[in-house]
Formats: C-alpha cells, structure tokens, sequence
C-alpha cells in the first residue's frame, strides 16, 4: 500500500516505557548504526562527482540498513518526462551484479509515475503476474516478492526514483519504507546537484563533440580582464592539445600563417576597437608545416559608455572545403581543357563527316548515273517486297518514275498477281516466291527465263537476285538486276529456223564417194550402169548440179599459144574475094 511520512503509525510511547534493557541496548546501537551509515553517505555524496558514483553510495547504505536482493536508481530528466537509468542491481547466481545497461532516456514505468505521484509504495507480491505495471529486469527467471519504491526528493521537487527489492515475502514493513525514505531525502540535494552538474557536463561534452565534428573552434576574450578561453576545438585548430598553452593573442598570432598575419592582426585590432562584427579567412601553419585554412566569425560586448569590453567568436577549419574547391577549379580547368580538344576535335570529325557525305553524296550520284545508264533493269527491295530503289530503265519500261516505285510492293505498282504470286494451273512460280528464297537462304539466285509483262505484251526476263545484309551479316533485303532477253530470244528463235533449213537442204544434196573410174585418154566417166559419159553429163546425173564453162589461165596461155603458131604457118596471102 502507499505510504509516506505524513500517515506513518505514530510509536507507541507507553510500549516504549516497558521495554527491557536489552530491547533499549539493541535499539540504541541500531540506532547509532542508522547514524554512522548516514555521516558516511553524506560523506560520500559530497565527494562523488557523478550520479553513478552517488548511486552507489545510496545503494550500499540501503544493503546496510534494510538489505535488498534487487534495487535501482533512477534520476529524472529536467522536463520531468523520462528517467536515466543510473543503477539497476540484481542477485544473479547468488552474486550481486550491475544490470544497470546503457544509460540513457526512458519512459518511466506505471509504478514509478505512480510513485511520483502519491508517494512511497510498498507492494507485496503473492505471485509473479499479479502486478502488470511492474517491469522486469535482471533476472527473468524469478520475479522479486517485496518491493519499496520511494521518490529522491529535494525542496519538495522529485529528482529520481529508489527502489530496493526482495526475493522474500513481506521482507519490507511500513517501517522500512519510512526508513528508506529518509535515505532518499538526504541524497536528493546531492543528487540535484549531480543532476545538474551532469547535465551541465553533459551539454558542454555534447558542444565539444559537435565542435570537434563540425570542426568549429570558440574563442573569447575578456578585455576587462585579459583572461581569454577557447574551447577544445579551438585549442586542436591552432595545433595545440587542449589546454596545452595559456589562451591568448600570442599564442594565437604564433600559428597565423605569416603571409595572413599583418591582415590577421588589424582585424583584431579593428575589433577590439570598434566592435564592429568581422569575418574573413585566414591559414594556420602548424609545427608540422601543415597548413589549415579557417574562417573566422567574430563579434563584441560594449559596456553603456560603448566601449568595447568582450571579444567572442568563432571559427570553422574549410581546409577540406578548399582542398574540394582547388580540386573542383583543377577539374574545372581540366574540363575546359577537355571541352576545347572536344571541340577541335568534333570539328575536324564534323569537316571529316561534311567530308564524308559529299563523298557519298558524289559517289551515289556515279552510282546512281550508272545505274541509271543501263537499259537493264535494277532494283532493291525490302524483307517486305517493297522497292527501296528503282533505276530510270526499269521504271520508264513501266512508264513510272522511280519514286514512284518506293514503299510499294509488286502488285501495288501494277504487275499481274499471277506473275507476282504464282499460278499452278499455269505452270507459274512467281517471283515472290525466288524474292522469298534469296532472303530466307542468304544465298544468290539466278532466274534464266522468267516470263512477264510489259504494256500487255509477253516478254522473258533474265534475273540475278542476291541478298543484301546489314554490319552485322542480318539480311535485309534483296538487289535485282534483270535484262530483257526477248529480242535475244527472238534472234535465238530465227537462228534456229535457218539452222533447220539448212540442214534440210543438206539433206537433199547428193554426194558422191568411193571410187570414179574415168578414161585417162578422153576423161570419160564409166558410170555404175557400165556406159561411158563426158564428166559434165555425169556430174549433172549424178549431184543434179548444173555445169558452166570456162577457161583457167594455163589453158587460156595454151591455146592462145597454139592460135598463134597456126596463124603464123598459113600462108601470107589474102582471103579470096567473094
């Protein structure tokens, strides 16, 4: 039940009055022993200098005095909204330990609110659920029987909560808890003080680590007195240790890089002057050559007659920051450096490519002049069987010009679908289907007669078709080069017909073979029959050919010889008269 010191049971005075000596010895050395404990917990409050220290203290008197298995210590946050976790004690194994854990700010429990709020509690546990406010901690194997929980008071304002703890059923009284309210009470001032020296120290190791992180030094200095204080950053900035040197101008001044100092100087002189605020950036040479830059913020206190009497600021190492910025303009410069070889370099690769495309451009105007030059027919088409090109022959044949032709397939320009597609009953292939094979296979395919149309008259084409393929080997299409063949055709159709006249002729021609008996004297010829005939009736029989007659120039010698000599033995007389 709650209890505190206002409706504690008053002692029986008349009981006391017939008590024995040996109970009034007892009582008297139990209380001299109350009292040695409390000098010596007043003694060692006065001496600790953390809350650890002086839980620890509390805590020994409590086992002294009432003798506990579990205790905490708890301080209260300045809000009054959570509680630091100073000590937590347990038996563990038969062994008093700390299970005090990190220390840091928690929710209270319900047992401790209500502590603060009506006063002591004394709780007796008959078994380990019946209590669910309570939080465990420790041990969790066994659940404590006998609980004291007591505010840590000090002018009539909570500071903690102490609580000591058995194993053993009703370990604690009414008594006992007055008793420990008394220890409580006389630690709350020192444990305020603690409270408040802690959260003090606390605040100024946390704005030293925030300095020492964000490397932010604080200086001050009091003109009045010539006492200047920096903080521990400040100290590390200028190179030295924490309180290594006495704070001030000289030893200030004695790490300002020389070629900053005389700046340096009469911006302090300036400010101590005028109090006007000043910033600026400055270096540092350290005793090891290293060299810092800082950046200064300062400012001044004046008292009513305005004069200057407290200088204070503060100042940020920006050597990294520099380091970034030199590292950013070398990059920067790099960069341009880079920009303008970029730039020269995409201007000749621009003039190469203006180059380039007026080289195409000149070469596909030869290549298109000869594909136009030739009556043959050239065409390209698509994996779609749509023309991409056509040249001048294959479209003025078709009376169209060639872009007329792109982006259209076969029957879309007018050829006959049978012809393009194929027709069984007419014994046609189509040429869709040779167009198919060249890019399915990736082989070259060569059509020697295919037969078509032009202005409705039946023509044979000759046609090569080889695939066309992209950089990496993938077909694309297909290039046709066709030649008409139907005058050839024709020139091969009459050659025939001649060839076969010919031949018929021939065939009527008799010839003659074996042997040819003949008359060496009169050069008569004995034909098959035994009669002898002149050679021209034989030959003319015999081959049906028809004999002329001539004269070779060694008989037309001869017999102009033999006139001669048959003139000239005649005699020279004159023909007879008629």
């Amino acid at each position: 039940m709650p209890l505190n010191g206002t409706n504690a049971p008053a002692p029986n005075r008349a009981a006391e009055a017939t008590l024995s000596a040996e109970e009034l010895r007892i009582r008297l050395n139990a209380s001299e022993q109350r009292c040695k404990v409390f000098i010596e917990l007043g003694r060692q409050l006065a001496a600790a200098h953390t809350p650890q220290v002086a839980a620890q203290a509390i805590a020994t008197a409590a086992q002294s005095l009432l003798g506990f298995d579990a205790a905490l210590l708890h301080l209260l946050t300045p809000d009054q909204q959570n509680v630091l976790r100073v000590l937590t004690l347990d038996t563990i194994a038969g062994e008093l330990r700390d299970v005090s854990g990190p220390y840091r700010a928690e929710s209270p429990s319900p047992t401790v609110l209500r502590t603060l709020r009506e006063g002591p509690v004394l709780i007796a546990r008959r078994a380990a659920g019946d209590n669910p406010e309570l939080i465990p901690f420790g041990a969790s194997s066994r659940a404590s029987a006998s609980l004291v929980f007591v505010p840590i008071r000090t002018g009539g304002e909570a500071v903690g909560i102490l609580s000591i703890q058995s194993y053993t059923p009703d370990a604690y009284q009414p008594a006992s808890v007055e008793l420990l309210q008394s220890l409580a009470d006389y630690a709350g001032a020192g444990f305020a003080r603690l409270r408040t020296q802690f959260t003090s120290d606390r605040l100024a190791l946390m704005l030293n680590e925030a300095q020492r992180v964000a490397r932010l030094g604080s200086y001050e200095s009091d003109l009045r007195t010539g006492v200047d204080h920096w903080s521990d950053e400040g100290f590390r900035q200028l190179g030295y240790e924490p309180a290594e040197v006495l704070p001030g101008r000289a030893a200030y001044f004695a790490r300002v890089h020389p070629d900053d100092l005389d700046r340096v100087r009469l911006a302090v002189e300036d400010l101590s002057r005028t109090g006007n605020g000043l910033e600026h950036e400055y270096r540092v040479l350290l005793p090891g050559g290293e060299v810092r830059h800082l950046r200064a913020v300062g400012g001044a206190e004046k008292d009513e007659t305005g004069r200057v009497i407290r200088l204070y600021g503060a100042a940020q190492d920006i050597t990294d920051r520099k380091r970034a910025e030199a590292e950013l303009r070398e990059i920067q410069q790099q960069l341009e450096r880079r920009v303008e070889e970029r730039t020269q370099e995409l201007v000749r690769i621009n003039a190469a490519l203006v180059k380039e495309v007026q080289d195409r451009k000149t070469a596909e105007a030869y290549l298109r002049t000869l594909v136009d030059s030739t009556p043959d027919w050239i065409f390209i088409k698509d994996t779609q069987f749509r023309f991409q090109l056509v040249n001048r022959s294959m479209a003025e044949a078709l009376h169209r010009s060639p872009a007329d032709f792109v982006g259209k397939d076969d029957i879309n320009i007018g050829m006959q679908p049978e012809l393009v597609l194929g027709d069984p009953a007419q014994g046609l292939r189509g040429f869709r289907a040779d167009d198919r094979e060249v890019m399915e296979t990736g082989r070259a395919k060569i059509i020697a007669e295919e037969p078509n149309v032009v202005d409705g008259l039946p023509v044979f084409l000759n046609t090569i078709k080889v695939p066309l393929r992209d950089a990496t080997g993938k077909v694309t299409g297909l290039l046709g080069y066709v030649r008409d063949i139907t005058e050839r055709k024709a020139v091969e159709a009459e050659r025939e017909r001649l060839i076969t006249e010919l031949q018929t002729a021939l065939a009527e021609v008799k010839t003659l073979s074996g042997l040819l008996p003949i008359c060496g004297w009169c050069k008569k010829v004995r034909d098959d029959s035994g009669y002898w005939a002149n050679v021209e009736v034989y030959l003319k029989r015999s081959s049906g050919a028809e004999i002329t007659h001539g004269i070779c120039p060694e008989c037309s010698k001869k017999a102009m010889a033999d006139l001669e000599n048959e003139a000239s033995s005649e005699p020279d007389t004159p023909p007879p008269a008629v």
